[in-house]
């Protein structure tokens, strides 16, 4: 039995080929070097590394090199490969693997010789320099001790507004990740406090959005031609011939004044403008000294009483009327009366979709501003209700229509905000139709950024919190500062996040209507008009009475308060959104002066943190941006004591802007 199993055990290897053993790895046949950087600063440390390869070219893992420098007192190189340079000169870098060698020539360099070919920029800590000619290739910095931190900023200063963006990179040689918040940002933490600001149910911008386009589109032409300054006024003086003979005025057949009880017939239709109306009847249920408020007949039981309604005309009267006429002017009257009709109605409740995320509280639709009948230099809309007026839900108690509107304290507290903000529409489209003859109504993303701001007025009014006066989040210190911050300013903290979570991707003035754009424009303007000397209201006035518009109009107000100009505007904006509130720089322009943005944004509304955060810009790595017109990248790096650094434009638009500041 002994003998049969050698036997089988003899033919078993022979079968096999006489070895269980798989085949051993190839040998090494040429050795690669793979240096990060040819040129190594004096103590500057580097890491190489090696790849070794068979002789047909495959690559040969789990070996180990052994490292050498030829002239060690230039450079040295420890047993993993790391290089450190010693003082000026050439050397050469050898990995043997198995016998076989591989090399890397090396110049080590001081830090001065590192910059001959483009002079190093000194500066002091928080000097903000723009960078131009040379400066804009080829960025060399000298690291000092102990550190030197720096952001750069790159800012599309193209003023298009259609949407075009540009592309640029950098790389960096030489340069280490920023460790932490830079010493000045250290102190910016929000104090401790229970204080958490939220949202309101967001508004419906995108329906906000498509009216304000309607009447660039469909209403527009109407006011391309002159003479409409003369028409307003034979309507304005044959509406007080009619009241004045106790025939009707404009809306509807109404006279000038309606009494309490009066029937009207209003189109409720906000999806066309000059065709196809929906009819609603509403009855006035109360007059103010500056407001006719309307209730719809068929609106739900249990919503407003009389004596509600009575006091909605005259918290209007007394706020939001003369808050809104003295930032941005009178609103135009057609018929006559001095006051502004508010409509409550289910048209409006009918908007909002039951179980939707976005609420739309209320409109402005400039088709009412039309006459019904066309004149000489004024043309006609059918449609319109011929009368200035707004929208607004009514209170729906069993959710009749969607659970969004049940409760009246809550309700009268938005609809405030919401009037604020058509109202600035109301007066804009007044103004730009009858009182300036413009040839079009304001572009949307200034006309947003005003109507937003006409909000911060609101809150600043109810709060009395002022402007300039560097809000931070300790400020808004009791439950009803709270409150109003909730109800008249949160949505715009909450829009400004959605922009500094992604600065490079939207700007102040694309004509998208995102909420990030909404929220760059308005704290754009209301950085801006904190710069302006006098009250700020003289800027706010000459934007609405305009006859330009969009980036016409704003670079004619706002441009004269920058020596540069309206480009000049944008950059020191964007540059304000790092340095603002740390300390480095004294600059006016540089700072907000009305909101401690990083206090106030910091861990509220749903942010971790501020939401501007920079990309680090690291040795042998590259950033890339699609910069939005109005857009900016931010890029922040240090430079270690005695190495020299490099930041290289690969891709540099002429017209992206760099500036470069000096953080520690």
């Amino acid at each position: 039995m002994k003998r049969s199993a050698l036997i089988v055990l003899a033919l078993t290897l022979a079968c096999s080929g006489g070895s269980t053993n798989p085949p051993g790895p190839k040998p090494v046949a040429t050795v690669s070097v793979v240096a990060p950087s040819t040129t190594v600063l004096v103590g500057q440390r580097v890491e190489f590394s090696f790849a070794a390869f068979d002789a047909s070219g495959g690559a040969v893992s789990g070996k180990s090199a052994t490292w050498t420098s030829s002239a060690p007192e230039f450079a040295f190189v420890t047993s993993t490969g790391v290089v450190t340079g010693v003082a000026g000169g050439v050397t050469t870098i050898t990995a043997n693997v198995d016998g076989k060698t591989g090399s890397q020539l090396i110049t080590v360099t001081t830090a001065s010789e590192a910059c001959s070919t483009t002079p190093p920029l000194a500066l002091q800590l928080g000097e903000a320099r723009v960078l131009s000619g040379a400066e804009r290739s080829n960025i060399c910095l000298l690291g000092g001790a102990p550190v030197n931190e720096y952001l750069l900023l790159a800012v599309n200063n193209s003023l298009d507004t259609t949407g075009k963006t540009l592309a640029t990179s950098f790389s960096a040689t030489g340069t280490a990740p920023a460790i932490g918040a830079p010493a000045a940002l250290a102190r910016l933490a929000a104090p401790g406090s229970p204080i958490k600001l939220q949202r309101r149910p967001g508004r419906d911008h995108a329906f906000d959005s498509r009216l304000r386009q309607t009447e660039r589109t469909e209403l527009g032409p109407r006011l391309r031609g002159g003479g409409r300054t003369a028409a307003y006024s034979r309507m304005r003086a044959a509406a007080v011939t009619r009241q004045s003979e106790g025939g009707g005025a404009s809306l509807k057949g109404v006279t000038g004044v309606p009494p309490v009880g009066t029937l009207v017939t209003l189109n409720t239709r906000s999806s066309s403008s000059c065709s196809n109306p929906t009819l609603n009847t509403g009855r006035v249920v109360a007059v103010g000294t500056s407001s006719i408020i309307i209730a719809d007949t068929l609106a739900p039981a249990g919503g407003f009483t009389t004596a509600e309604y009575q006091g909605f005309a005259t918290t209007f009267d007394t706020l939001v009327f003369p808050l809104d006429t003295a930032a941005f002017g009178a609103p135009s009257d057609l018929d006559a009366n001095g006051r502004v009709v508010i409509f409550f109605t289910q048209a409006v409740n009918q908007l909002t979709a039951p179980g939707a995320s976005s609420v739309i509280g209320g409109f402005f639709f400039a088709r009412d501003l039309f006459p019904v009948a066309g004149a000489p230099g004024l043309q006609a809309c059918p449609a319109s209700n011929e009368a200035e007026m707004f929208y607004v839900p009514v209170v729906d108690p069993a959710s009749v229509y969607n659970t969004q509107f049940k409760n009246k304290g809550t309700m009268l507290v938005d609809l405030l905000g919401t009037l604020a903000h058509e109202f600035e529409h109301l007066i804009s489209a007044g103004r730009r139709a009858y009182v300036n003859n413009a040839d079009d109504f304001e572009s949307v993303w200034l006309s947003e950024g005003l109507a937003h701001l006409a909000e911060e007025l609101l809150f600043f009014r109810i709060s009395g919190l002022s402007t300039r006066a560097d809000i931070a989040l300790s400020q808004i210190n009791n439950a009803a500062v709270v409150a109003t911050t909730n109800a008249y300013l949160a949505d715009n903290f909450l829009r400004l996040g959605e922009y500094l979570k992604a600065p490079d991707a939207f700007s102040p003035y694309a004509n998208n209507d995102e909420l990030a754009t909404r929220g760059a424009a308005w704290q754009f303007l209301r950085y801006a008009i904190d710069l302006g000397p006098g009250n700020q209201n003289n800027y706010l006035r000459a934007l609405v009475n305009a006859k330009t518009n969009g980036m016409a109009n704003l670079a004619a107000v706002i441009g004269p308060l920058f020596p540069g100009g309206i480009t000049t505007a944008f950059r020191s904006w964007a540059l304000a959104q790092f340095v603002d509130n740390t300390g480095l720089t004294a600059d006016p322009t540089l700072q907000f002066a009305s909101w401690n943005f990083r206090s106030v944004l910091t861990n509220q509304i749903g942010f971790t943190g501020f939401p501007l955060k920079p990309r680090a810009l690291v040795n042998g790595g590259t950033q890339s941006f699609t910069l939005q017109a109005g857009g900016a990248a931010y890029m922040r790096f240090r430079v270690n004591p005695g190495v020299a650094a490099f930041v290289l434009p690969v891709t540099l638009p002429a017209a992206v802007d760099l500036v470069l500041v000096r953080t520690q």
